[in-house]
């Protein structure tokens, strides 16, 4: 987290604050909340939680390309890989989502 509060210090412009980037990250919290992921059991319940994730992972690329210069948001964009992976798989139709919610999420 420290890289990340780094970043946005060096990329700061008025309308570029880290509380911003803070609000963007909220939904994608839900990832690191193991106990509000052992509720999702059901592709249903999954199919309600990622429009939520993919508006935090929207609000994230918006901030990077608004306040962040190209190398610091290659790096970010580095930092934030696994999770752009992860609510892919999780939210895209496929067999990782169909073979994997029960056995993950349980």
């Amino acid at each position: 987290m420290g890289r990340m509060v780094a970043l946005i210090r060096q990329g700061f412009t008025e309308d570029c604050g880290q509380e911003e980037l803070v609000q963007c990250t909220r939904p994608l919290q839900v990832l690191s909340a193991t106990s509000e992921l052992s509720f999702v059991t059901k592709k249903e319940e999954l199919d309600k939680l990622c429009p939520d994730l993919h508006t935090g992972l929207h609000c994230i690329r918006s901030y990077t390309r608004r306040c962040m210069n190209i190398h610091q948001r290659d790096h970010f964009n580095k930092l934030y890989h696994g999770t752009n992976e992860v609510i892919h798989d999780l939210c895209e139709e496929g067999p990782y989502q169909e073979g994997t919610i029960v056995y993950v999420f349980i």
